[in-house]
């Protein structure tokens, strides 16, 4: 098993949105989840601005099975499972701030950890310095995977915990 990562466009947003699997998708049964229509919902907002947030946008978390004996490429050999992806574009210091999800029925798999692995090389790619997220306080298997990649805690409130990777100079 491999999970790719895979931007996403309009077509696959408005369906997200809409709370469907993207059209020639196969779905996790419990996929979208409200945090998939959420960053769809984003990317759609920024689209229609006239912004493109690629590649600095959403990414679907595609779940790839081995290829079956007799499929084609055209047939999709796996399931989206979940979102990653960025909060927009860099700042003026390299920073991008970055969040994900899986869905419930594919958690604790270590699908989180292996996606957020692939996003930091993305990052790198693209030139970014710094990646920094917020979590919410009680959820701890979200900070663990966080954690298991090499970002650090740096402060918390009430509302959130707050975690940054360093990933080198520009």
């Amino acid at each position: 098993m491999t999970l790719l990562l895979r931007l996403i466009d309009e077509p696959a947003a408005e369906s997200i949105v809409a709370g469907s699997c993207p059209a020639g998708w196969r779905c996790a049964p419990d996929y979208p989840a409200e945090g998939d229509r959420v960053a769809a919902a984003m990317f759609l907002e920024r689209c229609a601005a006239g912004i493109d947030p690629r590649p600095f946008g959403a990414y679907l978390v595609w779940k790839v099975t081995e290829r079956a004996y007799g499929t084609t490429d055209s047939e999709q050999p796996g399931v989206i499972i979940g979102g990653i992806g960025f909060h927009g574009g860099m700042d003026d210091r390299g920073r991008v701030e970055i969040g994900y999800g899986i869905v419930g029925s594919e958690r604790r798999k270590g699908h989180a950890t292996q996606a957020l692995r692939q996003l930091i090389e993305v990052a790198r790619d693209l030139g970014a310095v710094t990646l920094f997220a917020e979590t919410d306080p009680s959820n701890e298997p979200s900070q663990a995977v966080l954690r298991r990649v090499g970002f650090s805690r740096y402060g918390d409130d009430e509302h959130a915990v707050r975690f940054e990777l360093a990933l080198g100079c520009r």
